[in-house]
């Protein structure tokens, strides 16, 4: 889960994706409900950690719930972007 500063959820969203791309994934911004704006990533799992990690560096992005990850086969990711009112 990513917790933005409320003015930068959709921007945030955005840079989910943008960042993504950059591991060679792809990424889907779902439609906000109530204040979860939700993105789903598919990234390959030798991947996701790094992708995690890089997440950390984003602008706006004030915590990210730890997880383990598999390492093998690709993952879907739901990264929840709450305060996007």
């Amino acid at each position: 889960m990513l917790t933005p500063t409320p003015e930068h959820a959709g921007q945030l969203a955005d840079d989910v994706g943008a960042l993504a791309g950059r591991f060679g994934s792809t990424a889907t911004k779902g439609i906000a409900e109530g204040d979860h704006l939700p993105v789903m990533v598919e990234i390959a799992g030798e991947r996701a950690a790094d992708f995690r990690s890089a997440l950390a560096n984003v602008p706006g992005i004030k915590t990210i719930d730890a997880a383990a990850f598999p390492t093998q086969g690709k993952l879907t990711l739901l990264v929840q972007i709450t305060g996007a009112k």
